[in-house]
This record gives C-alpha cells, sequence and structure tokens, in this order.
C-alpha cells in the first residue's frame, strides 16, 4: 500500500508539475549591453565623448571611456548619438480617495492618512506613461491627490512594471478645503490650519505618553492604538520630510510658522508665485518642487477685454518665466515638474 502511495505521487507530481508550452515564439533578448561611441551626459555640466556604457539585466553596470567590454554583452554603436539619463518629474499626482479604507487605529479626522503608502496603490497608467516618456521622464515621485495629512509619498520607475525604487520618500500635506457647503471639518482654511497644528502635537503627545504607559503600565491605562499619530511622530523624531503644497506664495509663509513651531523636516511644492515674497522664503531656503504653470498670454485685441485684466495679473505674466531663475538666484533648490 505504501509502494502504491508513492508510485501516486509521484504520477501526480509529473502530470501537475510539467511545464506548459510557450504561447508562439519564445523571446529571448540579450541580458547585456555595450552602448558605444557615444556622447554621455553623465550628470549636468559633465559630458564624456566616445564612451562606453555597460548595461546588465536592465541596469547600468558602468560608464565611461576605454572600458572593457564583457564577453557576453551585446555590441551596439552609437556614433554621432547623444545619451543622457531619463528625467524625473517631482510631482506626479494619483487618485487615491476611492481607495481607503476605515481602519479601527485610524486618525479621528477622516482628512488624515499618514498610513497611506503610495507604493501600494500605484498602478501604470499605459496613457500616461507615453505622455510621460515622451517628454523624456523614466522616473516619478507619485503623490496622492486628496487629504490635508495625505500620506507617504513614493519614487517609482515609469515603465509597464511599476517598480518602486523608494517607498517612503516623504509625507505629503496640503491645504485641502472643502468650502462651506460641507459639513465635515474642517471646511475653511481656519480650520485647516487648527487640525495642521493640533495633529502635530497630537502625534508629539501620543509618542510621550506610549512612552510612558510602556515605562509604568501599572499606574497607567493603555493608550488606544492610532497608527496614523505613532507614524507621524516617528517621522518628525526622525526628521523625514514632509512636504507643503501651496497655491501661493503666501501658503509658503504660512507653512513656515508651522514648520518652525514642530521643528519640521520641511520641502515646498510651489505654486509659480514664489518671486512675490523672494526675501522671506530667501532667508528659510527650502527645497522647492516647482511646476511649469506659466500663465498664458492675456488677449488684449479688443480693448473692452484688455480692461478686464487687473495689473496684478498682467504682472504675474510676465514675471512668471523668470520665478525659476530668481530662486536659483538666491540659492533655493529647486525640482521641475510638468504637473500643473
Amino acid at each position: 500500500m505504501h509502494i502504491i502511495f508513492c508510485l501516486l505521487s509521484c504520477f501526480l507530481g509529473l502530470l501537475f508539475g510539467r511545464i506548459e508550452p510557450s504561447d508562439g515564439l519564445k523571446e529571448n533578448p540579450p541580458g547585456v549591453w555595450a552602448l558605444t561611441n557615444g556622447i554621455v551626459h553623465t550628470e549636468p555640466g559633465s559630458i564624456l565623448e566616445n564612451a562606453t556604457i555597460i548595461i546588465r539585466d536592465g541596469l547600468i553596470e558602468n560608464v565611461g571611456i576605454d572600458i572593457g567590454i564583457p564577453e557576453d554583452a551585446t555590441t551596439l554603436d552609437l556614433s554621432e548619438k547623444i545619451i543622457y539619463p531619463g528625467f524625473i518629474d517631482s510631482w506626479v499626482e494619483i487618485p487615491v480617495q476611492k481607495k481607503d479604507m476605515h481602519h479601527h487605529d485610524a486618525h479621528w479626522n477622516f482628512k488624515v492618512h499618514a498610513r497611506r503608502e503610495l507604493s501600494q496603490l500605484y498602478k501604470p497608467d499605459e496613457k500616461k506613461l507615453k505622455d510621460l516618456h515622451r517628454l523624456g521622464f523614466t522616473a516619478a515621485h507619485i503623490v496622492p491627490d486628496s487629504g490635508i495629512f495625505q500620506g507617504q509619498t513614493a519614487l517609482v520607475q515609469l515603465n509597464n512594471a511599476g517598480t518602486v525604487l523608494s517607498s517612503t520618500l516623504a509625507q505629503d500635506i496640503a491645504y485641502e478645503v472643502d468650502g462651506w457647503g460641507s459639513d465635515k471639518y474642517p471646511n475653511a482654511l481656519l480650520g485647516v490650519v487648527a487640525l495642521m497644528r493640533q495633529t502635530f502635537l497630537d502625534a508629539n503627545w501620543h509618542k510621550a505618553a506610549s512612552e510612558k504607559t510602556n515605562q509604568y503600565p501599572q499606574l497607567n491605562k493603555p493608550l488606544k492604538k492610532n497608527r496614523d499619530l505613532d507614524i507621524l511622530s516617528k517621522w518628525i523624531q526622525d526628521k523625514d520630510p514632509f512636504i507643503f503644497e501651496t497655491n501661493h506664495e503666501l501658503s509658503v509663509l504660512r507653512s513656515f510658522n508651522i514648520i518652525e513651531e514642530f521643528q519640521l523636516n520641511a520641502w515646498i511644492k510651489g505654486s509659480g508665485y514664489e518671486y512675490r515674497r523672494i526675501s522671506e522664503i530667501a532667508s528659510v531656503k527650502p527645497f522647492i518642487i516647482l511646476p511649469l504653470n506659466f500663465p498664458v498670454t492675456p488677449d488684449i485685441s479688443d480693448p473692452y477685454q484688455a480692461l478686464a485684466y487687473s495689473n496684478s495679473e498682467l504682472k504675474h505674466w510676465d514675471m512668471a518665466p523668470d520665478n525659476p531663475a530668481v530662486l536659483i538666484e538666491n540659492k533655493i533648490p529647486i525640482a521641475l515638474t510638468s504637473n500643473g
């Protein structure tokens, strides 16, 4: 009986363990490439003539002049071709609201989602990938599109697999106002700022209270679990970056007050209006992610239509293209994005 059972097991293993035939022609592309004789831009201002790039399993293994070519490499002559690194779009929003779930240890306010991880929610969109590839982008900083504490952003490779390069880049914070038509708090800018400050205060208190409770469990009641506050308190302690989304220059100054109050390591998502308060912004010199959303040329062909434009609109149309240069001149680090 034991022999029959063993034979039956072997037979079933062979039956279900067989490999199915491939559908169509089997692809077997080279795993190692040597791109030779190209003009390679390794970084801004650094150019290598007649350089070679070694690519192994989709990753760059070596770049240089007169470097050895591996024996297993397939050579591709790129004479007179210019090669530069793919761009990184520093701000690509993806919809997330419909994917949120209610958790028993969530924050009490529906706009606080510190636990949200964009690396887990990102799904490549073929049309969006083509548009970004057409502009030269090969990686992107993906961010959520809703909430006040919106969650943890990520860096992804813009391929069909959606390869995650960094799953925890920053915590995104936005001045999202639903307006007076909403019956949920906060529905005004004043409430948004109050919620931001209260949440940071709660995160610091929750961390200190948890440490005391763990140290003296016999003298304290167990704290109610709140994973969002746990994440925020650790983010503050580890000096990981928070990104404040701003829609005008006064939002930047408002963010500076919160950053200073809670001693945050913070970046700014700019608006294009930073030149209006350049002296205050230059005194802090935050890292700014800057959209290239320049205003369209005002239509003044009709004199009555021309009168509809305010002086501030016309001035912004004139000054907006110079905003990146103004920031750079004041030694403020920036990254550009196609968003906006």
